[in-house]
């Protein structure tokens, strides 16, 4: 009899960890509404530079010093424009990206990794649009000595770096400082989950 208690406690036991870790693991609907605010971000821009610039006018912005303008250049290429005219591989290439990232967002287990794929996904959707859309991306950042880009150009490379960054192990001097970030942030957790 004591042992069927141990087992069925064992059991309970497990069953609660199980459930704890997928109320843990992040959903689909902060990816998103992620998506969907930096994709709107973007595809905003946009649309206001090609309804208030047309396309050979810059403008300079004054305390840039001449490194960076708001320009009206389109791109039928990839990120920062490169890649020109393989608009086709180019959109295969990203719907495939979005939907592994958006398959594999549950299973990431870094908060880093779960961002960089929310803003590649961001990015892939927004310059995905324009593609479909207008058969061309809308560029409008122009930053020397970099072409011209866009937002969702900026969160495609940011996405990128962070997913790198989380793959690479950190420093032996920065393990502290991580194992007390993860300290700190579990604390915080079981705080809130006290109220």
């Amino acid at each position: 009899m004591v042992e069927i208690g141990r087992l069925a406690n064992t059991a309970l036991i497990r069953k609660g960890k199980a459930l704890s870790a997928s109320a843990a693991s992040p959903g689909y609907i902060p990816l998103f509404i992620g998506v969907a605010a930096l994709t709107g971000l973007d595809q905003l821009t946009k649309a206001i530079i090609r309804g208030s610039l047309p396309p050979p006018y810059s403008i300079d912005l004054p305390v840039s010093l001449g490194l960076l303008q708001i320009v009206h250049i389109t791109n039928t290429g990839s990120i920062f424009g490169t890649l020109k005219g393989t608009q086709l591989w180019i959109g295969i290439l990203s719907i495939a990206v979005v939907v592994f990232l958006t398959i594999s967002y549950k299973k990431l287990g870094q908060r880093l990794q779960r961002l960089g794929a929310l803003l590649i996904i961001a990015g892939a959707v927004g310059n995905t649009i324009d593609r479909l859309l207008l058969g061309r991306v809308t560029d409008f950042i122009y930053l020397r000595p970099w072409p011209a880009f866009n937002l969702a150009d900026m969160f495609l490379f940011f996405g990128a770096a962070l997913l790198i960054l989380s793959l690479i192990s950190l420093p032996r001097w920065l393990l502290p400082v991580a194992a007390a970030a993860r300290r700190s942030g579990k604390r915080n957790g079981k705080g809130k989950n006290k109220k």
